[in-house]
């Protein structure tokens, strides 16, 4: 398909580029207040965006072989994405089953893999280190399931 780009409104309401990069597949796009960044999912790549509108590469090769949900295509291999107040990146990798973390420093650990038949699609950290994980089913039903920091797990929802 043709590039993608991103555009930015100003307060005059004009519309203008953000930043010159081309993008191959835009598939999911969020803010953080903490890295004043936009993350951007672009196909199977994580870019972080500045204010200035440099492109930084955090992550590529992030499909796993074999993986349970194997059939999903690339361009929904990678669902949610959102940070907490460390400027830790978490993504669910709804092909893979998984939230990963990639820490401030570079370094991709798995956090969370569901359980047979779920995958995550999205989720938050809140600010005392609550984390939320909504899920999807193969059987098409949704729960939302909550992990404190202590790592007890409560499950709303199917």
């Amino acid at each position: 398909g043709e590039d993608q780009f991103l555009h930015k409104q100003t307060s005059t309401g004009q519309n203008t580029l953000l930043t010159e990069h081309h993008f191959k597949d835009i598939r999911w796009i969020y803010f953080s207040k903490t890295d004043s960044a936009l993350f951007v999912v672009d196909h199977l790549k994580i870019k972080k965006v500045t204010t200035l509108g440099k492109v930084l590469v955090i992550a590529d090769n992030l499909k796993e072989a074999g993986a349970p949900f194997e059939g999903v295509a690339d361009r929904h291999y990678i669902f949610g994405i959102w940070t907490d107040k460390n400027k830790d990146l978490y993504l669910a990798l709804y092909g893979a089953s998984k939230v990963k973390k990639i820490s401030a420093n570079g370094i991709i650990t798995t956090v969370f893999e569901s359980q047979k038949g779920w995958s995550p699609c999205g989720g938050m950290m809140t600010t005392s280190g609550v984390l939320w994980i909504m899920e999807f089913s193969d059987k098409n039903t949704t729960r939302v399931r909550k992990i404190d920091p202590n790592g007890k797990h409560t499950v709303y929802g199917a």
